[in-house]
């Protein structure tokens, strides 16, 4: 699934397409039919090798006599925060530390976690992560389960041999969606929805880090109509144009946009600082011009 841009046709029905699109996100937002009601794709083992493993949201580890878990346990604990033998039967409700300053926590079974669980840590801090919360089988985090983001969102999805891969739907601690899209072996893929500050969204096929970077990404404002397209580096923009939503359809349940350039006038990042201000003193904002006169 890609954006497409189109060339300028015209009047086209600009506020049903905006009706639309707030309804599909208030679905998202309001039920998870979009994350439960498609199956993700099964993941190989080729699939889970590929990509930086750095900024894979996952957790890698299984049984606690194997590697790489068995090389990287520096002390276990139970319930009550007494220190268990290393060499003893790992059984029961255990909090797991490791060198690297990762705590795995749950209920352990023979040596292998069972049932719910958390991981959380300094490998994950660093993809802006705090910790991962879901269910174990047979020492492998499977199925449903959370990421908990730093910024105490959360994102809901799947879990595949440890890994988060496939629909995910992310919100704010108060409920407010911000992400939807799909994660493949632990780094986001294909078409993404991310909001922005303001009430406006990002939205793209993502590279191969999961990043916004490309010459076909969309800043999309909030009133789902007015937008602009074009180069994206990490996020932010590089260089785009003045388009508007000319058309939508859904694929297993996720909304893929059309856009056709409204103007060849010319947007850019430009970031002020204290003593001058980048932006083109008389360049209107698109958005801006549709409900501000001056």
């Amino acid at each position: 699934m890609a954006i497409v841009i189109e060339s300028y046709k015209g009047e086209i029905n600009a506020e049903n397409i905006a009706i639309r699109v707030a309804e599909w996100m208030k679905n998202c937002e309001k039920t998870l039919d979009f994350v439960y009601s498609y199956t993700p794709t099964e993941l190989s083992v080729l699939e889970a090798l590929q990509g930086n493993p750095s900024l894979k949201i996952c957790d890698p580890y299984g049984y606690i006599s194997e590697v790489p878990l068995s090389k990287k346990v520096e002390s276990i604990e139970n319930e009550n925060g007494k220190p268990v033998n290393k060499r003893a039967n790992i059984s029961g409700d255990l909090t797991v530390k490791l060198t690297t300053g990762e705590e795995l926590s749950g209920r352990w079974v023979d040596g292998k976690r069972e049932g719910q669980g958390i991981i959380h840590g300094q490998r994950l801090d660093k993809i802006g992560v705090h910790s991962i919360l879901g269910e174990y089988q047979d020492g492998i985090l499977s199925g449903k389960g959370k990421v908990i983001m730093k910024d105490q969102s959360v994102r809901e999805g799947w879990f595949q041999q440890g890994y988060f891969h496939g629909p995910a739907r992310g919100s704010s601690p108060h409920g407010v969606l911000n992400y939807i899209g799909h994660y493949k072996a632990g780094i986001p893929c294909g078409l993404v929805w991310t909001s922005v500050r303001g009430g406006g969204w990002i939205v793209g096929c993502v590279d191969n880090q999961g990043q916004f970077s490309g010459p076909d990404i969309a800043f999309l404002y909030p009133n789902f109509t007015t937008a602009l397209f074009g180069e994206f580096k990490d996020g932010l923009l590089v260089k785009a144009k003045e388009a508007r939503l000319s058309n939508i359809e859904i694929k297993d349940g996720l909304l893929c946009p059309r856009f056709e350039l409204v103007s060849e006038r010319t947007f850019c990042y430009w970031p002020s600082t204290k003593d001058d201000i980048q932006c083109p003193p008389m360049q209107e904002d698109p958005y801006e011009s549709t409900i501000l006169k001056v």
